[in-house]
């Protein structure tokens, strides 16, 4: 039976409904495949995360085992150097007081007095052990005896101190003073008592009369003693003319 224009028309609209009823499960369907895709794409970045902070607590774990490594053996080595230290200190005292015992007609006995003495001496004194072995041999080479070291060696540092020079300059000034006024019976705490005098006295310092002192030294062959000495460098410094000259 044929069908009229009303019924065509129901026809279409029917199949029409169908096919957006149709299309609309589909959507439905597609839409539920890629929340399950979704799901699963983050399960996936869930897992690698998971993985990554796995590995990066390994990471860590594995950077604080090198660093308690390294502290175990920095540890280890200042250790061997806190132990090592005073076998060194030792065996540099025992070089350089060799040394003195060159210039030195002792032997045995004798030696070991004055090695104790220095070893006394240094518990006393600023310095370190080598700067009072090195004043002790450049005293016994200015000619100081073996018995007058010691005694010396402590007004060298105390005017070392005083005067802000090394041990060394020290050492010089008065071993050169005591030398050049050995016949007036000049020792070196005169020396040190006159140089400081002319450091107040004068425009002048301790460094400043080690450095220059040689050149007036030889004023004592000339009988200008040694407090004369000083008082005519501090009036000259005060008028501006410098030590050196």
């Amino acid at each position: 039976m044929a069908l009229t224009v009303s019924e065509e028309v129901i026809s279409l609209r029917i199949e029409g409904l169908d096919e957006v009823r149709q299309g609309y499960r589909d959507v439905i369907r597609s839409q539920g495949k890629l929340e399950d895709s979704t799901g699963e794409a983050d399960k996936v970045v869930k897992k690698s995360s998971e993985g990554f902070s796995k590995l990066e607590k390994r990471l860590v774990a594995l950077g604080s085992a090198s660093q308690i490594a390294q502290a175990g053996v920095l540890a280890l080595q200042r250790a061997i150097g806190t132990l090592s230290a005073p076998v060194q200190l030792a065996a540099n005292f025992e070089r350089d007081f060799a040394k003195i015992t060159t210039l030195l007609d002792d032997t045995g006995d004798g030696f070991s007095g004055l090695r104790e003495q220095f070893l006394e001496l240094s518990r006393r004194t600023p310095q370190d052990m080598a700067d009072l072995l090195r004043g002790g041999y450049d005293a016994i080479s200015s000619g100081f005896d073996e018995s007058q070291v010691i005694p010396f060696l402590e007004q060298a540092s105390a005017a070392a101190v005083a005067g802000s020079v090394s041990m060394t300059q020290a050492v010089d000034i008065l071993s050169s003073a005591v030398s050049a006024y050995s016949e007036s019976g000049v020792d070196a705490a005169k020396v040190s008592d006159v140089f400081f005098a002319t450091v107040r006295g004068g425009k002048t310092t301790m460094e400043e009369l080690s450095q220059s002192f040689g050149r007036g030294a030889a004023l004592a062959s000339m009988g200008v003693s040694i407090e004369e000495l000083g008082a005519a460098i501090a009036a000259l410094t005060l008028k501006g003319i410098p030590t050196a000259e």
